[in-house]
């Protein structure tokens, strides 16, 4: 069962399912609520995890480009997109894109966090109509974060899509929140507005 749900485009959702914290069971969850509020098939969702998971035999540069990224972009020896996403508008995610360094290592010559750079570029790149980050905050540095966040925001401007979030530090991520949808202990989906999940001091950012 559910109350007042309602996706719409644009919006960055915090989510949450009583009781489960894995990864398995949250992204179950996600994908229970998409079928039961969209009507299109198939679903087209992007996914990071909070632990990346990458081939390991590939480089930063070919799991970037397994899936999502279009072929135009790597037809010639030379990389093209960092030339594409300034073509596009896109700064914020230029210095994402930027901030992985070295694209010709491979996952395990690098550390967590660039990995995790990696992974969350590539669900922005990937086409999609929703995206669900899991614990996007983690493995990243505050100055890393913050440029996330700006892409994360440059996301929601720039294209048609419903960015769902579930971490553990809601209070960072509540900000940028427009609604909160929980699925309770008792199966029911629930949303919240704002101002029952936001601190009474804090304001939705610009």
């Amino acid at each position: 069962m559910t109350t007042n749900l309602f996706l719409k485009r644009k919006e960055l959702l915090l989510f949450s399912a009583h009781g489960e914290h894995n990864s398995c069971c949250q992204l179950k969850n996600f994908i229970h609520c998409l079928n039961l509020f969209e009507k299109r098939r198939p679903l087209r969702f992007a996914y990071a995890e909070a632990e990346t998971l990458m081939m390991n035999h590939l480089t930063l540069k070919e799991n970037i480009l397994l899936d999502g990224v279009t072929n135009s972009l790597c037809m010639s020896k030379e990389f093209q997109l960092k030339r594409h996403l300034n073509k596009e508008g896109r700064p914020a995610l230029v210095e994402l894109f930027t901030k992985i360094g070295d694209l010709e290592l491979k996952p395990h010559e690098v550390s967590n966090e660039t990995k995790k750079l990696t992974s969350l570029l590539k669900t922005l790149l990937k086409p999609s109509d929703y995206i669900f980050l899991e614990s996007p905050e983690l493995h990243l540095s505050e100055n890393n974060l913050e440029v996330f966040i700006r892409a994360l925001k440059e996301q929601l401007e720039k294209t048609e899509q419903t960015i769902f979030v579930f971490s553990r530090d809601e209070d960072l991520w509540a900000p940028y929140a427009s609604k909160k949808i929980l699925k309770g202990a008792d199966g029911l989906i629930k949303v919240l507005l704002p101002s029952s999940f936001k601190k009474s001091s804090e304001k939705i950012a610009a």
